[in-house]
């Protein structure tokens, strides 16, 4: 009987330990949860819009400095070059 008891406890303790990843993952990829709808409405909301065309002045403000220190002669223009590649695929992944 004790036996039988014990086998029990584990297999709840052994199923909870099992089951509460799954969910978390199925939650995480948006299969059950609002998740996915949530991000798609946070995304065509103002605030990010709005928040995503000052990043990208931001970026533009950087890359137009950078561009100047190049012409002036400020700076190692191969760390410069470096910048500005890296601040250009930030700009242009934001676009996409």
């Amino acid at each position: 009987m004790k036996r039988e008891i014990m086998s029990w406890w584990f297999f709840i303790v052994l199923m909870l330990v099992l089951t509460i990843p799954i969910f978390g993952v199925l939650k995480y990829f948006g299969i059950i949860g609002s998740t996915v709808v949530e991000r798609i409405v946070f995304e065509n909301s103002f605030q990010y819009q709005e928040g995503m065309k000052q990043r990208a002045a931001t970026l533009e403000a950087n890359i137009a400095e950078i561009d100047m220190m190049i012409a002036t002669g400020q700076g190692d223009k191969d760390q410069l070059m470096a910048q500005k590649s890296y601040l250009n695929i930030q700009l242009n992944a934001m676009r996409d």
